[in-house]
């Protein structure tokens, strides 16, 4: 079911820049990758959409090192989850809601909601200078609008961030890992790196398509 919905979602719909999963295989989730097999519905996003980004809030549970089951190492905050400002390299996100939960509670309109200041400047601008994207959560109200607290605290956010003129240049990055390729990953990447020392290789700039990886190791090889 999942996969004919998917595939009617992604063929009649145009095209999608990203999907977000939260947490298929993350500590606090009851499914993991063997209960629904993630890499078949991944595999499928990327046959019909290769350029569909996928995301899966799993950043708790695999190192910070590598793409594991992800195109963007994705944190929530809420969860204990945290990117390294200093050291990530990778192409990231990083979530939190700007109420106390994702979803509405009757008691939100009068709630204090998170620091502005902190959104911008512990958040928006490190993180944007560390390769990795802020999403902030607002949750509508019972009416499909947000409640005035909410507004007006967007508006805060939007007097004080100034967006900088340039970002880093995102460095390139390895496709991510997936079950078949768990156990030869390491080789590949002295492979990889034997093969640039050498002229023979250059590697792509993130993303591309795991089926493309593989062809290309291959022809080279």
């Amino acid at each position: 079911m999942v996969k004919e919905q998917l595939r009617e979602l992604l063929t009649n719909y145009g095209e999608i820049s990203a999907m977000i999963i939260d947490g298929w295989d993350a500590p606090w989730s009851r499914i993991s990758y063997d209960d629904v097999p993630f890499e078949e519905i991944y595999q499928l996003i990327k046959s019909i959409q290769p350029r569909c980004l996928v995301m899966d809030l799993n950043a708790a549970k695999y190192p910070a090192e590598a793409l594991y089951y992800t195109d963007i190492k994705s944190y929530e905050q809420g969860a204990g989850q945290h990117i390294s400002k200093e050291t990530n390299k990778l192409p990231a996100l990083s979530c939190l809601p700007l109420q106390s939960n994702w979803f509405w509670k009757t008691s939100m309109p009068r709630q204090r909601l998170k620091s502005v200041d902190e959104l911008v400047n512990k958040n928006l601008i490190p993180f944007n200078q560390a390769y990795c994207n802020f999403i902030l959560n607002v949750a509508p109200n019972r009416d499909g609008q947000f409640d005035e607290n909410a507004l007006n605290a967007l508006k805060e956010i939007g007097k004080l961030y100034k967006k900088p003129a340039t970002l880093p240049a995102f460095p390139e990055a390895a496709a991510p890992i997936i079950s078949h390729n768990k156990a030869i990953r390491p080789c590949q990447l002295q492979l990889e790196q034997r093969l640039r020392d050498h002229g023979l290789c250059e590697r792509r700039p993130f993303p591309y398509g795991l089926e493309q990886q593989s062809e290309r190791k291959t022809a080279l090889v």
